[in-house]
């Protein structure tokens, strides 16, 4: 008997000590925390993290993701157990003290201005406009009319039929999770007598929601992820799911991809390009229990109950758009001001033709965004596109405090969506008032090369360096699409197209494909409008998705 319990431990040993703690996530940072950290939110160079036991609401410069250090901290009554930011102020669910309103103006001195109670226990908000709708247990949905922060004063209420746990508010209509139940809608349009058009019942305990182009994704502790389509808010329909290893907590959905926080294992990211069939594609075993997360830029910031994380999810999410910047290092500007040179690779993996913009600012050394310093919009950029321009310049002016600075460029849709970015570090060093020939503004130079390096490259056919789908024209469509694959080589490729809840509609392609630009027709004569997914395969090479959309 001895003996076969030796053999099990062993085997168990053996086990642990090959067991991969992470997958296609890197750790970048982390802030140890005395307490239980149980909401974040982020916003510029800060990270909001509320205290869901001693009840504080914790301030991080995260200007520099390896070093995140604490600058300011708000006491708070109760459990602060959710968090999300607007301007110059960070509101907080703090359970039975229901709303507080934190000015976050000077980060090293957040100070409690407002607050609205709730008469139960506040554990979930969500902002958008002048309202915060504050998920409060037996109480519902409560909506908290915030337009003079210092005097919120509670407008209308719902209730579910046990205990609200989360919510997200999109456009006219709010998603709230029931711990017992599962997702409700309810038609906010007037805030001030909010309807409930129907609820979808989800495995016990419901909790974090997002709700992303008419997909509802719900964290649902023991049931794993829930995806619902909400298009018909009336009739929603659970189309995927994926179980968690311990408990779904809370969520972000970036790119088509979901990263979820899973209690005991730790963070998980998700593909759900095809809502049907989530594939885990990265994970991060984290030192505590994992509760909740935001993703911004990829980079996920998660409160783990022991520390803040910053976790690098880039290598589990692709980049529709690869950007690098490089500059001398170290640089460093003199007192007086002056200027640095700088080089951009920029490489396309978009599926189609698609304009986008590029822009460059600078987050100073107090936390604050400057930019855009210059700004290209509207650049066409084709499949497979590669830009490579150098000595770029940027200026630094005299004024400009001593610190350290991070420079970046962007590339996306402004005020929208990023596709792709870098940064560097640079210093200027301490200076007294100094008068000289330094540069007198932030400026940048040679954007010009940069905008005829695009112009050139969208009007050339890049041969094809990697099996990828190229491009789907027109979508939306009516009733005919064209779909084109790029092949490097002699590939077994497969082309399907697939309905919201699955269910293949058509097979375009299935088996060995000469290399080169393939272009397959898809009729949707017989089917019935709305969304689409094309998935285009070339094992160990190509696992593409791309939406449809059949107008008729």
């Amino acid at each position: 008997m001895r003996t076969l319990l030796l053999i099990v431990l062993i085997g168990c040993l053996s086990l642990s000590a090959n067991a991969q703690d992470s997958l296609n996530v890197s750790l970048l940072g982390s802030l140890p925390t005395p307490w239980q950290a149980s909401g974040i939110a982020v916003q510029g160079g800060y990270a909001y993290v509320a205290d869901g036991e001693d009840g504080d609401l914790l301030v991080v410069n995260i200007s520099d993701p390896a070093i995140p250090v604490e600058v300011g901290a708000a006491e708070i009554s109760e459990a602060a157990l959710q968090v999300a930011v607007s301007g110059i102020y960070s509101y907080v669910a703090a359970a039975h003290s229901g709303l507080r309103v934190i000015n976050v103006s000077v980060p090293q001195i957040p100070v409690e201005v407002g607050f609205c109670d709730t008469w139960d226990y506040a554990s979930g908000i969500s902002l958008q406009g002048d309202y915060a709708y504050i998920a409060a247990d037996d109480e519902g949905m409560v909506i908290i009319d915030i337009s003079e922060p210092t005097a919120p004063f509670e407008v209308s209420s719902i209730e579910t039929e046990w205990w609200t746990q989360g919510i997200t508010v999109e456009g006219d209509y709010a998603y709230v999770t029931d711990i017992y139940t599962g997702l409700y809608i309810f038609d906010i349009s007037n805030v001030f007598e909010p309807v409930q058009l129907s609820v979808i019942d989800l495995p016990t305990h419901a909790r974090g929601v997002k709700v992303v182009d008419d997909l509802a994704y719900v964290a649902a502790r023991q049931g794993g992820l829930r995806i619902i389509d909400v298009s018909d808010p009336m009739t929603p329909v659970e189309v995927g799911f994926y179980d968690a290893t311990d408990e779904a907590m809370y969520l972000d959905v970036v790119d088509g991809y979901v990263v979820m926080t899973d209690y005991q294992t730790g963070l998980l990211v998700l593909d759900c390009r095809i809502p049907s069939d989530p594939i885990l594609v990265g994970y991060y075993d984290t030192p505590g229990e994992a509760l909740d997360v935001m993703v911004v830029d990829k980079i996920a910031y998660l409160a783990d109950t022991e520390s803040l994380l910053i976790l690098d999810c880039s290598d589990a999410i692709p980049s529709p758009i690869t950007v690098s910047l490089t500059a001398p290092d170290p640089l460093i500007i003199p007192p007086g001001g002056g200027s640095f040179e700088y080089d951009i690779s920029l490489v396309s993996n978009l599926l189609s033709f698609t304009y986008v913009d590029i822009w460059t600012g600078v987050l100073l050394p107090n936390g604050n965004m400057y930019g855009p310093i210059w700004f290209l919009n509207n650049i066409p950029i084709t499949p497979n596109t590669v830009i490579d321009v150098t000595d770029l310049g940027q200026a630094v002016p005299a004024f400009a405090p001593m610190g350290l600075y991070t420079f970046w460029l962007k590339a996306g849709i402004y005020l929208g969506i990023t596709f792709g970015m870098d940064s560097f570090i640079f210093q200027v060093i301490p200076t007294a008032a100094i008068e000289g020939d330094g540069a007198v503004e932030w400026t940048g130079s040679g954007q010009d090369r940069l905008l005829a390096s695009t112009e050139k490259s969208s009007d050339v056919e890049q041969p094809p360096a990697e099996a990828s789908l190229t491009s789907v024209y027109p979508n939306p469509f009516n009733p005919i699409t064209t779909i084109s694959v790029s092949l490097p080589e002699i590939s077994e490729l497969s082309v399907r197209v697939y309905n919201v809840t699955g269910q293949q509609v058509a097979e375009l392609a299935n088996g060995r494909i000469s290399a080169g630009q393939h272009s397959f027709t898809f009729d949707g004569s017989n089917l019935a409008s709305g969304l689409y997914f094309v998935r285009a395969t070339v094992p160990g090479k190509l696992n593409a998705v791309q939406k449809i959309v059949l107008t008729k």
